[in-house]
């Protein structure tokens, strides 16, 4: 069980039931009417939920207390939706490891409707043996075999309300507890959690805490004991940078980054035949409290040298590669040089954050910001493939990482499995060698590695 979605319970095509007693309770109060799923009302990604915010570039890290031995809960919100059965759909991938190894992914699917109900729209489930895969028990989706959405959490609570579903023909009943309910946790105290119980699951019953903005954060069995429990959460809109959490080189074998090093590109653009020319300098900045490598970009169109970018990069102690800044110069017909204000950006300044260049452990579908500087600069990249085959001058590279980037600025985010059209560029990165190819995603501007010297 990789998510809490999935510890709740759901793992098919759901068909609600009526709640019990028809509305009323034990109290003589009246409860919200039982959610029911309506076509029409779905509407919206998961991203204002109160309790079940699915923020897109946020990570959230659990443990889950199972046997034989705990499972390492890893749990990213993709910033590109999908659609299933007609529908947008928010795409959240979630990884159990043990002792490191991977045992389990579910990648699933949720929306919301107007009145604030979360729905689950499928998942695509895959159990791993000695990180191999092996059987994908549990996947299903809305539309196929007659499957329906299931409900995840209602958008109105209240004290003793109680609503329950069927899943797979078992019953699950959930009775609010309190609204004003307080956690302790790894990563802090959680004030006004919404607290409920659920019974109807296997060994239930289970108490569920979800805290507002943030989403669950713990879950207890009958005695009271931890089952599973936040660790880490994290947004990319406002990463948590730590200097002491950085390393002195960039040595991940999809960036690394030797000093003295010149990679150099060529591609045909409107604007005429283009170098580009990458050094790996010895320099570095200071931005934000971390060491930063520099790297300067020189572009040469048809032999004139048309602009330098100096960009700072900085390798946390994980191995993901950050990318804190770009400063653009722009040089006109007579060699004379000019800042680019608009292109230029660094962390720390004017609210800009560091984006992601390459993540330590890149998998497929995981999303990241590779800037963030409103404004300015906000491209967004998804992980598309781990195994692609690339032929440049300087060589063909196998397993090859390939990225799509997409600038909110300039594209609407589309799922990227829709078609080329849907993203503006794919970045192809080379175990050992780096960044070897780039290109629009119509084919045009294609710049490839001619030489590393």
């Amino acid at each position: 069980m990789a998510s809490w979605a999935a510890r709740w319970g759901v793992f098919g095509g759901a068909s609600l039931l009526c709640l019990i007693g028809c509305g009323g309770s034990s109290t003589g109060r009246s409860d919200p009417p039982q959610p029911v799923f309506d076509d029409g009302n779905v509407t919206s990604l998961v991203q204002n939920s109160r309790y079940f915010p699915l923020q897109p570039g946020s990570f959230t890290l659990a443990l889950e207390f199972a046997e034989p031995r705990d499972l390492l809960v890893e749990t990213r919100v993709s910033h590109f939706p999908s659609t299933i059965d007609g529908r947008a759909v928010t795409v959240s991938t979630s990884r159990s490891f043990d002792n490191g190894i991977i045992v389990e992914q579910r990648i699933e699917y949720f929306n919301q409707d107007s009145k604030g109900n979360v729905w689950i729209f499928g998942a695509d489930v895959s159990q791993f043996i000695a990180g191999i895969p092996f059987g994908n028990a549990g996947s299903w989706r809305v539309g196929e075999d007659g499957a329906e959405p299931g409900l995840i959490l209602a958008g109105a609570h209240q004290p003793l309300q109680t609503y329950v579903r069927e899943v797979e023909t078992k019953n699950r009943r959930i009775e609010v507890v309190s609204l004003e309910s307080a956690v302790d946790s790894e990563i802090g105290r959680f004030e006004n959690c919404l607290e409920f119980v659920e019974t109807g699951f296997q060994t239930g019953p289970f108490t569920y805490f979800l805290a507002p903005d943030i989403g669950p954060v713990l879950i207890q069995d009958r005695d009271e004991v931890p089952r599973w429990q936040v660790l880490e959460r994290t947004d990319d809109r406002n990463p948590v940078i730590l200097p002491g959490d950085f390393v002195t080189g960039v040595t991940n074998t999809f960036f690394p980054l030797t000093t003295g090093q010149i990679y150099v590109y060529t591609g045909t653009t409107e604007f005429g035949v283009e170098d580009r020319e990458v050094e790996r300098l010895s320099t570095t900045s200071q931005i934000i409290g971390v060491t930063c490598r520099e790297n300067r970009e020189t572009r040469f169109v048809d032999g004139e040298k048309v602009s330098e970018t100096l960009r700072f990069y900085a390798q946390d102690d994980d191995g993901t590669v950050w990318l804190f800044g770009e400063e653009v110069i722009l040089f006109d017909d007579m060699g004379a040089g000019t800042p680019d204000e608009e292109a230029s950006w660094v962390a720390g300044i004017g609210g800009a954050q560091p984006g992601i260049e390459v993540l330590a452990s890149p998998a497929v579908g995981n999303s990241h910001r590779r800037e963030f500087a409103v404004g300015v600069a906000e491209e967004i990249a998804i992980v598309t493939a781990l195994d692609a085959l690339v032929s440049t001058d300087a060589g063909t590279f196998l397993n090859c990482m390939e990225l799509a980037v997409t600038d909110p600025l300039v594209s609407e985010l589309q799922d990227p499995a829709s078609g080329p059209e849907a993203v503006d560029r794919f970045h192809f990165y080379a175990p050992g060698a780096g960044l070897v190819e780039y290109t629009d995603s119509d084919g045009m501007n294609r710049f490839s590695l001619r030489e590393i010297r």
